[in-house]
């Protein structure tokens, strides 16, 4: 057995330690823990990363799905999250579904991003042509954006 204080091999059944004189009485059953937790297969997944690897993935989906309706910008960076906490599963599975889940989020994060750029050059170029109509400026006043437009 290994000593709790030291770390260093001792004779089995001693009761202190000849190296650091650390009490050893009791200590069996401590090892005897040890060793049936390291038996545990490593692929049993006794965390949460598998939820958070499926999180990732699910919200990957969302993420890329709704990046054309504007929702890939709120699901796109907890997906990223999510993905990178879930790859730390001792699964290989979950963490494969992690990865997956990883680049669907960033895909879906690129293109949000490219279609809100674009959507507001077209509004800028519009805003300045003076070819927004009455109703368009009303919205994007209600949503909180002034455009001041010289007609």
């Amino acid at each position: 057995m290994y000593c709790k204080k030291c770390g260093k091999m001792v004779e089995d059944g001693s009761a202190f330690c000849p190296y650091c004189g650390a009490d050893l009485r009791g200590q069996e059953e401590v090892n005897e823990a040890i060793e049936v937790a390291e038996a545990t297969p490593a692929n049993e997944d006794n965390g949460p990363w598998k939820v958070f690897a499926l999180l990732g993935f699910i919200l990957g989906i969302v993420s890329l799905a709704g990046s054309l309706f504007f929702i890939g910008l709120t699901t796109g960076v907890p997906g990223i999250v999510f993905s990178i906490l879930g790859k730390k599963s001792s699964n290989p599975d979950k963490q494969a579904k992690a990865a997956k889940g990883l680049k669907l989020s960033i895909w879906g994060l690129v293109i949000s991003i490219v279609v809100y750029t674009a959507l507001f050059v077209v509004v800028t170029i519009l805003a300045m042509n003076g070819t927004l109509s009455e109703e368009a400026l009303k919205f994007f006043e209600f949503i909180g954006i002034d455009i001041e437009v010289n007609r």
